[in-house]
């Protein structure tokens, strides 16, 4: 019989070789990420529809540097 992978916090298998953080004693795969964002920090989601302009991120003019 061989022995299960651990899983993360949502149910994503952590096999060998794959990337995971430990946030407060669990275990995230690095797959979930997104569900970790949405689910637990409350983030949102959304798409950028234009394209950034040269010198901009995040609305600030960062061409002087």
């Amino acid at each position: 019989m061989s022995p299960t992978a651990p899983k993360d916090m949502f149910g994503k298998e952590i096999k060998e070789g794959d990337a995971y953080f430990v946030v407060n004693d669990k275990a995230v795969h690095i797959d979930s990420m997104e569900d970790y964002f949405i689910e637990v920090l409350g983030a949102t989601v959304h798409e950028r529809k234009k394209p950034l302009t040269a010198g901009t991120v995040n609305g600030d003019d960062k061409s002087h540097q």
